[in-house]
């Protein structure tokens, strides 16, 4: 599963405010506890202020979105966004490789009393 970003006239409303001027619109590769794609908007109702979906918000507003040679830029903000959002979701980037969790012998002890 890939990200899918939709970048158009026509987006879904914002599932925070239910304005009807979401810029972007992003489905995840995460679902979430009803199995559907996680899905993340950039609002300009509810995205202002000193966060990275403020900033990529700003960025847009400004025009600054259809200067080609600030592209590395907004990859930069379009990213610091996803991970963001996602953040609020409980989910974190991984840099590296995690290391496989380790296989352990199985339990030949007496067995526990009580009730777990």
């Amino acid at each position: 599963m890939s990200n899918v970003f939709h970048l158009s006239s026509d987006q879904p409303p914002c599932g925070r405010c239910g304005a009807d001027e979401v810029i972007v619109t992003g489905k995840m590769p995460v679902a979430d506890a009803f199995g559907q794609r996680l899905v993340i908007q950039l609002c300009p109702r509810c995205d202002t202020g000193p966060s990275a979906a403020g900033a990529l918000l700003r960025f847009f507003l400004d025009g600054n979105g259809k200067d080609t040679s600030r592209s590395a830029e907004a990859a930069e903000l379009v990213f610091a966004w996803q991970k963001e959002a996602m953040a609020e979701h409980g989910y974190t980037w991984v840099t590296t490789a995690q290391d496989p969790a380790p296989v352990l012998p199985p339990h030949r002890g007496p067995s526990p009393r009580g009730r777990g």
